[in-house]
């Protein structure tokens, strides 16, 4: 004997799931770097912001930001940096956004 039946099944997204930060740019000022970045998100708690030495993989986290900032302004020395953002909530993080180089002169 065989049989058949048919079953409803319904798919709904992750309500945490986090879209990684894109169009991250970074801009130079005297001491200090400014990033920029586009919010995919509309449930992150925040982003963190990572910051190496050029040249290296080194990423160190240097701010946690609120939910819906967009910008940060990072105080540092003369020398070259690698930036990158990933949004946050409570139980997830996202992918990474795109890596930005910026060149500080003083």
């Amino acid at each position: 004997a065989t049989g058949t039946a048919q079953v409803a099944i319904t798919a709904t997204a992750d309500p945490n799931l986090l879209n990684a930060p894109s169009g991250l740019t970074g801009s130079a000022g005297r001491g200090s770097v400014t990033l920029k970045w586009t919010d995919n998100s509309g449930n992150e708690s925040g982003f963190y912001v990572e910051r190496a030495p050029s040249g290296t993989t080194n990423f160190a986290r240097v701010a946690t930001l609120g939910a819906n900032v967009k910008t940060y302004t990072d105080a540092v020395s003369k020398a070259t940096y690698l930036y990158r953002v990933q949004a946050f909530n409570a139980t997830k993080v996202s992918a990474y956004s795109n890596t930005v180089s910026v060149r500080v002169v003083k």
